[in-house]
């Protein structure tokens, strides 16, 4: 229980994304669609997070510190909230795939490429940020 505790009073930010992600995805898809949406990202991501620390691949090879072992919960060395962020983040890009694809009908394929692509936008972004340790807000993970 001190782990789960721990989680939410040292990235507080991440589950109050979490939070509003829920809501609007609920509104927007409904209860069951949001956590079948949820399940599958987080899993995803996890499963993706844990091949790349331990071969290399999707991410390329990485290891997280630990500084915060003991204070925050970790799923075989990766960080619980890491692959939990993945979730509002795919949200978000398929929001603005959406968004880039409104007043047409696209294909399911081309929804979730033009999702798949935005996502990875978003990496782009967040991630060179992540790597500055001390300097970024998240503090130093990885």
């Amino acid at each position: 229980m001190d782990l789960v505790v721990g989680t939410l009073t040292l990235r507080p930010y991440v589950f109050a994304f979490l939070a509003v992600f829920l809501l609007a995805a609920a509104l927007d898809l409904g209860w069951r669609r949001t956590l079948g949406f949820g399940g599958c990202v987080w899993s995803v991501a996890w499963i993706s997070e844990f091949s790349s620390t331990r071969t290399g691949v999707p991410f390329g090879h990485y290891q997280y510190t630990g500084l915060t072992r003991g204070r925050e919960l970790y799923v075989a060395d990766i960080p619980f909230v890491d692959a939990l962020s993945f979730t509002f983040l795919a949200y978000a890009a398929f929001c603005l795939a959406r968004a880039a694809l409104a007043g047409r009908e696209p294909a399911a394929w081309t929804l979730a490429l033009t999702t798949g692509v935005l996502m990875m936008a978003l990496d782009v972004v967040i991630d060179p940020l992540a790597v500055r340790g001390d300097r970024w807000f998240l503090g130093r993970l990885f």
